[in-house]
C-alpha cells in the first residue's frame, strides 16, 4: 500500500510520484495555513482527497519533518503498531512560490501545473466559500448528497464552510490559458468547468467552541480508499484509540493525542456516484470515470457524544 506522508498534507498540493489514480486530484486552495508544533498526528491514506486536506490544515495536524517519522500506526478497528515513514516532498520554503501561484487563480478553476523536468505535477481544485449552513443544506440537498438535517453540534456555532467539486461523468474540462511560471520550470494549465457539470464530492464545515476550534468534514470516495485509511502519530505511547459503534457507520475510529481528539467513521452511499477524473480531456475509454460508493466522514476536536447523533439520522 502506497502512503502519503505529512510533508505531502504540508505541501497541499503535492501530487506524489506513483500511478494516476493515487494522484493528489481536489486538493485545498485558499483555505488559511495554520502552524502547529510537530507533535500534532499525521494522516497516511492511499490517496488524499480535498476534504481530508481541508480538516487537517484547519487543525495543524500537518507537520513538518525531515527524514524518517517514526511512529505509532493507527488503522481501523483501533489497531496500532510502530512504522517508519519516509518524508517525501518538497520543504515549505520551496512549495511557497509555487502555492503561490496556484492561488492567484479563482476558486472555480482546476490548476495544474506540469514542471519541465521531473515527474511531480501540482494542483489547485475547484472550491466554493460557503456562506452559512442554509445554504450548505441547500447546495447539498441539491446535488443529492445525504447529510444530517442539522450538522451543527449542540454548543458549537457556524464558523465558514467549504464545498469541494468534481465533475460529471459526461462533462468536460475545457482549458482555458496556458502560461510559464517565472522561472520558466513550470507549465500552468487553467482549467474551466461549467455549473451544469459540477458535482460536489466532499465538504468542510468549520465551527467553534469559545476558544476551540473543530470541523466535520465528508467526502465521497470508492471504499478501497477509504478502508486503507490510518493515522500516524508519535511513538511515545500517549495515543489512545477505540473502535466505536455508530448507527449506520460500517466502521469508526476515535482517537486522542496530546488535546486534539479525532473521530472517523465511513458507510456506504444509498447510490454510488460517479466523477469524470480527466481534466485533460484526453481519456476516450471512460477509463477516468471513478465510482464513489462510500462516504468518509472525519470530525476533529469533537467528542463522540457530540457528533453521533446528529448522525444518527440523516435526510
Amino acid at each position: 500500500m502506497k502512503t502519503v506522508t505529512q510533508k505531502d498534507l504540508q505541501n497541499l498540493y503535492h501530487s506524489p510520484d506513483y500511478d494516476r489514480t493515487e494522484e493528489m486530484r481536489r486538493t485545498l486552495a485558499k483555505l488559511p495555513d495554520r502552524k502547529a508544533p510537530e507533535t500534532r498526528p499525521v494522516v497516511l491514506k492511499r490517496r488524499v482527497t480535498f476534504i481530508l486536506a481541508a480538516a487537517l490544515i484547519l487543525m495543524g495536524i500537518a507537520a513538518a519533518a525531515v527524514g524518517l517519522y517514526t511512529g505509532t500506526l493507527v488503522s481501523w478497528g483501533a489497531k496500532q503498531s510502530e512504522t517508519e515513514v519516509p518524508a517525501i516532498g518538497m520543504t515549505g520554503e520551496q512549495i511557497a512560490p509555487l502555492k503561490e501561484v496556484l492561488d492567484s487563480y479563482p476558486d472555480e478553476s482546476f490548476v495544474v501545473m506540469i514542471p519541465k523536468e521531473g515527474t511531480d505535477s501540482y494542483y489547485k481544485g475547484i472550491t466554493r466559500d460557503v456562506s452559512s449552513p442554509e445554504e450548505l443544506y441547500r447546495v447539498l440537498d441539491e446535488a443529492g448528497y445525504r447529510h444530517p438535517e442539522q450538522l451543527i453540534p449542540a454548543g458549537w456555532t457556524f464558523s465558514s464552510a467549504v464545498l469541494g467539486y468534481g465533475c460529471v461523468p459526461d462533462g468536460k474540462y475545457e482549458q482555458v490559458s496556458e502560461t510559464e511560471t517565472a522561472d520558466g520550470r513550470f507549465t500552468v494549465r487553467e482549467y474551466k468547468l461549467d455549473e451544469q457539470y459540477r458535482i460536489p464530492d466532499s465538504y468542510a464545515l468549520y465551527l467553534k467552541n469559545g476558544p476551540k476550534e473543530g470541523v466535520i468534514s465528508s467526502v465521497r470516495e470508492a471504499k478501497e480508499y477509504i478502508t486503507v485509511f490510518s493515522v500516524a502519530y508519535p511513538a511515545d505511547g500517549k495515543v489512545q484509540s477505540k473502535a466505536i459503534s455508530v448507527p449506520g457507520m460500517e466502521d469508526a475510529l476515535f482517537t486522542e493525542y496530546d488535546g486534539s481528539t479525532e473521530l472517523m467513521m465511513y458507510r456506504p452511499l444509498e447510490t454510488p456516484v460517479y466523477v469524470n477524473q480527466d481534466w485533460s480531456g484526453t481519456v476516450t475509454d471512460g477509463s477516468d470515470i471513478e465510482k464513489a460508493d462510500y462516504e468518509m466522514i472525519h470530525c476533529s476536536n469533537l467528542e463522540p457524544e457530540e457528533v453521533i447523533p446528529i448522525f444518527t439520522e440523516v435526510r
